[in-house]
This record gives C-alpha cells, structure tokens and sequence, in this order.
C-alpha cells in the first residue's frame, strides 16, 4: 500500500511545493527578476528567498573599513534596508502570481526581528521563517504578537516534545518540522495532529532527494492542515535521473501521489553511487 494509506489515507491527491530560489544580496531588481521569472515559468505558485545577508554584509563592512562581528544578532540600519529592499524587490517581481516566503536563518535579535516584520507587513509575505534563534520560544512568541506577518519556525526541533512548548503556547503561526529530520513520517504526524488543534498551518521543511521529498509529500497529504512543501534543488543536475523513472516529480510546482506501494519511487543506486559525498560509506 501507499505510505499514505498506511497513515490513514488522503485529504488530497496533490501537495503545493515552494521553490527557494537562489535571490543572492548583491542583486539588482532586473537579476532578481530573471529569477522570479525562471521559478514561475516552472509552474510554481510560491517561493523563499534567504534575506539574511551573511558575506555580503561582511564584504561591505570589511570595504568600508568598519568589521562586522559575527557574533552580533542586532542588524544595524544598512543591514535592515538591504533586507527589506530584497523583499520589496522579490515580491514585486512575483506580483500576485507566487506567495512569497523569506528566511533569515535565526539571524537576528528580538528587537531586530520585530523591526524587520514590522516593516515587512506591507507585502504580505507567506511567512518570515526563524526571525530568532529555536531555543527560547517565549523570544519567538515575543517576535509573533508584535506583528501581522506570519512567523513560521520548527526546522530546528525534534520529535513531538520538542514542538509542544512552540505549538502549544503559539509562539509561532506555521509550524515547519524538518520530516525525515524531526522523528520520520509517523511522527511528523503527530506534530501537525498537534498543531492542527490550534488551527495552525503545518508547511515542512525539506531539503531532501527525490526519495525523501517524496516521503515527505506522503505525510503532506496524510493532515488537514498542510500548507506547502519546500523544494530545495532547483540547480541539481541529478534531481531527474536520480530516480528509476528518470523524470521530474515535481510538475507545475506540485507533487501528485501515486497507487504505488511505498514512497512510490525507486533510487537508481547507479546515479546516486556517482554523487556520493567524499568519505561517506554507501550504507554500510
């Protein structure tokens, strides 16, 4: 049987799937729109961006002379402007024909972090994904009531326990567990069960293969309260032909499950031997 049948079947027969697309800080509006153009040519209805600036902001304080510490979570002025300026860029270039989504990797402070939702309230974004870091979720709910852009976090926690504090005190409103990284299938169940009692949107995590990704599509369609799956390899050559069908599986920015027993793809092991990472043993 299907992995979804075995979870208690389907409330639908096709999982949404966001594309985070390579928008990189030091591009101007006509690079980014190249972007945009090429994810919604593609079919997909929403995408993320990372508005966390990382080397960028270093280059540019190291050329101003003017060292940035690396340890610092307050974003100054020009960091701030540069995050909402990639926003206000990226969703004018999508319109109104993809939701778009933005990362900042736990990179800021709670007072940095309201700044930064507060100003980006006006484009209506899918989400702001981990303003703060994971561990103090009274931070994060802190970062969530002060605002009406959605806040979206989870990639960093494990099992059903370690969502419950976030869930459960609703310090955020999409929760977004990591599947095959937060307790597997069964157990990313149970989480979404969790938050759904909340009315709150569950939107997965997912940087996985063909074959995890799929997986992960399973349990997406398994919950009423699914949102949208994140789709990481826009750029990976092997996506394709990495599994025995040699074919996408993601058409028109959504996956279709199939009456195929399992995960309902097989891994071509001949293709996955040849991006086998340095060092690593093939399951031995």
């Amino acid at each position: 049987m299907p992995i979804v049948e075995l979870l208690g079947g389907k409330f639908r027969d096709s999982v949404r799937v966001y594309a985070d697309c390579q928008v990189e800080p030091s591009m101007d509006f006509s690079a980014i729109k190249r972007v945009v153009e090429g994810v919604l040519e593609r079919g997909f209805t929403a995408l993320k961006i990372d508005a966390d600036l990382g080397a960028y902001t270093r280059d540019y304080r190291r050329a101003k002379g003017v060292p940035k510490d690396r340890f610092n979570y307050t974003a100054d002025a020009w960091e701030h402007e540069r995050m909402v300026q990639l926003v206000e860029m990226v969703t004018t270039a999508a319109g109104e024909d993809a939701a778009v989504a933005v990362d900042v990797h736990t990179r800021l402070d709670v007072t940095s972090a309201i700044r930064l939702v507060r100003d980006l309230e006006p484009f209506h974004l899918l989400w702001l994904e981990e303003p703060v870091p994971p561990e103090n979720v009274a931070a994060m709910r802190e970062v969530k009531r002060s605002t009406t852009t959605p806040i979206c976090a989870g990639e960093n926690l494990y099992l059903r326990h370690g969502f419950r504090d976030l869930i459960e005190q609703q310090a955020v409103d999409i929760v977004m567990p990591d599947i095959p990284k937060c307790g597997g299938l069964s157990e990313c169940r149970k989480i979404a069960n969790l938050a759904e009692i909340y009315y709150m949107p569950f939107a997965p995590h997912n940087v996985a293969s063909p074959i995890g990704t799929m997986a992960s599509a399973h349990v997406c369609a398994s919950v009423p309260n699914f949102l949208v799956l994140e789709f990481h390899w826009l750029h990976r050559d092997y996506w394709s032909t990495i599994t025995t069908d040699k074919e996408d599986i993601i058409k028109d920015g959504a996956i279709a499950l199939s009456d195929r027993p399992g995960i309902g793809v097989e891994l071509d092991e001949a293709v996955a031997r040849q991006y086998q990472f340095p060092g690593t043993t093939w399951f031995e």
